[in-house]
């Protein structure tokens, strides 16, 4: 049986200060939220949505996305994006995700959640 006070708190996913301050206060090292979905299923929509509300909200909040984001990950996004008849193995598929995921980790991810920031 869920009583009305269990209720009232289960609808407030974070608590953010009230106050409008940096989510510096109650995150010291930062929150990732991730979106996972297929191809048109809306996670852009709903990223866009939730770091305009973040902000809006006078927090830190910043979006990533991968491969992207970086000047290396972009350059893997293109790869995959470009309509060639060449095929790529499903193993070199993987290293090259996993090197632009690496390199957004190293340059951008931990910098910003070490900061504070909510990364979406």
């Amino acid at each position: 049986m869920t009583t009305k006070k269990n209720s009232d708190r289960n609808l407030k996913l974070f608590n953010f200060p009230s106050d409008g301050k940096s989510s510096k206060n109650i995150l010291s090292k930062g929150l990732l939220i991730t979106f996972e979905g297929g191809e048109g299923s809306g996670k852009s929509t709903q990223i866009d949505l939730l770091e305009s509300s973040l902000k809006d909200l006078g927090h830190n909040a910043i979006k990533l996305r991968e491969p992207g984001t970086t000047l290396l990950g972009e350059r893997i996004r293109e790869i995959f994006l470009e309509d060639t008849n060449e095929c790529i193995d499903p193993i070199t598929e993987a290293f090259l995700l996993y090197a632009s995921r690496k390199h957004l980790d190293q340059n951008i991810l931990r910098k910003n959640l070490d900061n504070g920031f909510v990364v979406i």
